[in-house]
């Protein structure tokens, strides 16, 4: 059987990696180095949250300079006007904390994830300076809206227990300590009661669409501007990891015109609902063959 002379290098060294590799973060080292060392991460993050402080702005400039949105609405069949306040929704980890310390921890360790030294990082950096540390631009965007009106709500799959020190760790930041009204953490009996009185199934209680809920309860009461995440699961209803790539493909091919004017999304290598699913190819030489380059090493 043929095969290039790039496919069979790209074998070898996949092999050889393959059996040194004991570390379950090994695969994700680099993306993490690159998200804690590079320049050009840090100028990612910026553009995406200057960008929306602009879109932002140009919003608040179409309303007169109000925070507060006027909408005409049926109620029992009559018009009337309603008035909601503009919001945005934002994620947490890695969009707005930078969790690159337990990432860290798990590669020295050679652990892989786990609710229990998760929740201890949560408390450690309430009480540790050092592990405290923001997504560039993050928290200048929130000041900016904030400075503004617009009111900023926290989604994330934190476990409701952390909800004090996920408060506490985002007013030492320097932004607005967030009530329980607008850090919204997760709540499996409430997603699991929603999902059973809206016929959603397993929708709202699988960990990539738990937020669902959330957001719902956010639009209902305001008038939301613009959401931010690092996922795929922080804009559409459900992901799941396992789903192929194409279908991932066509959610964001459906939302194109939302990318970066209503819907922001931060660089994430290192872990997300993209992952799960991720293996080395069984044909390393067919897979580079799938761009054509090895045709002209035949």
């Amino acid at each position: 059987m043929k095969r290039t002379v790039v496919g069979a290098l790209l074998a070898l060294t996949l092999t050889l990696g393959l059996a040194a590799q004991e570390n379950p973060n090994r695969a994700a080292l680099l993306a993490g180095l690159w998200m804690q060392n590079s320049a050009e991460y840090r100028a990612l993050c910026l553009q995406a949250y200057r960008t929306a402080a602009l879109d932002l702005d140009q919003r608040l400039a179409l309303n007169g300079g109000s925070p507060v949105v006027r909408e005409k609405v049926l109620v029992d069949g009559r018009p009337c006007w309603r008035e909601r306040p503009m919001a945005v929704i934002m994620d947490l980890d890695e969009t707005v904390i930078d969790n690159g310390g337990y990432q860290a921890f798990l590669y020295l360790s050679g652990q892989s994830f786990k609710p229990a030294t998760w929740s201890a990082w949560l408390d450690y950096q309430r009480c540790e300076a050092r592990a405290r540390r923001s997504v560039p631009g993050a928290l200048d965007f929130i000041r900016h809206a904030e400075a503004r009106g617009v009111k900023v709500f926290y989604l994330s799959n934190r476990p409701s227990s952390g909800q004090e020190s996920t408060a506490s760790v985002l007013e030492q930041l320097g932004v607005s300590r967030p009530g329980p009204e607008r850090l919204l953490l997760e709540d499996k009996p409430a997603d699991a009661a929603a999902a059973e009185r809206w016929e959603l199934g397993e929708s709202l209680t699988r960990s990539q669409g738990a937020k669902e809920r959330r957001r719902i309860q956010v639009q209902l009461e305001n008038a939301v501007v613009a959401y931010f995440g690092d996922d795929l699961a922080d804009f559409v209803t459900y992901v799941k990891g396992s789903e192929p790539v194409a279908d991932r493909y066509e959610l964001v091919e459906q939302n194109r015109a939302r990318w970066g004017t209503e819907w922001y999304v931060l660089p994430n290598p290192s872990y997300g609902s993209w992952s799960p699913g991720q293996t080395l190819p069984a044909d390393p030489a067919a897979w580079i063959d799938d761009f054509g380059f090895g045709d002209s090493l035949r």
